[in-house]
């Protein structure tokens, strides 16, 4: 695993970054990570821990992101790139679950994000 996260945090920086004047800037960015992949009911998950910090946060749902590839290592080098302007990461219970949302963790950790895990 942890070679896999040196080569994603080494091609993130290769990666135009996203617009983040886009958000409201006197607002903390927050990225909500979980397991995904096998649930069905993962998009009303993500949706009602939105709901729950948009008041707070500009909130990064991933599954909101128009990815540009079907393939996984495409797909989470985005996403990292996206945590890496986020302020704090919100770990879904099942984030141990998803190798995806490991890496995403794991990512946020090395660069001193601050991490909120779902009680």
């Amino acid at each position: 695993m942890f070679f896999y996260i040196l080569y994603y945090i080494s091609r993130i920086y290769l990666l135009n970054d996203f617009n983040v004047n886009d958000f409201n800037m006197t607002k903390k960015k927050i990225y909500i990570s979980g397991k995904m992949r096998g649930l069905e009911n993962y998009k009303t998950l993500f949706a009602e821990i939105e709901k729950k910090f948009q008041n707070e946060y500009n909130v990064m749902n991933p599954c909101r992101f128009e990815h540009t590839s079907d393939a996984w290592e495409e797909r989470i080098l985005h996403d990292l790139n996206i945590i890496k302007h986020c302020d704090v990461m919100y770990m879904l219970n099942n984030w141990k679950d998803s190798n995806g949302a490991q890496v995403e963790h794991y990512f946020a950790q090395g660069m001193g994000k601050e991490i909120i895990y779902q009680k």
